[in-house]
């Protein structure tokens, strides 16, 4: 989709800076997902997250998105069996968003990879 927006000139955001904010908005308003929300800003999906934290923004994080996560590292080779069974613990606990959770899941990640090695 493409919009064009008539803004006054003395504006003292960039084009990029505007694509952020816009990007921040809908992302905390549940209208996009963190992936969207970070093409949209233009940004790298990590990068998004570091300026949502930045700002005390949580990344809301559900179920579907995270299975996607791990299915995406699964087929990466990232992830090994030992991994498997502690994404089936954090579901079964609900566990999501946590950055301490997803600190211990890349740490597994990281034990894995040397594992393989």
């Amino acid at each position: 989709m493409q919009i064009t927006i008539e803004l006054p000139d003395n504006l003292p955001l960039t084009e990029a800076e505007l694509r952020r904010e816009l990007a921040i908005v809908l992302f905390q308003q549940d209208h996009i997902s963190l992936g969207k929300a970070s093409k949209v800003a233009g940004i790298h999906v990590m990068d998004f997250q570091k300026l949502l934290a930045n700002r005390g923004i949580g990344i809301h994080y559900d179920t579907e998105e995270f299975q996607q996560d791990i299915q995406h590292l699964r087929d990466k080779g990232c992830l090994g069996l030992e991994t498997d069974s502690h994404t089936m613990l954090l579901q079964q606990a609900g566990i999501f968003a946590h950055d301490e959770t997803l600190g211990k899941l890349q740490a597994q990640i990281d034990r894995d990879r040397q594992q393989a090695i």
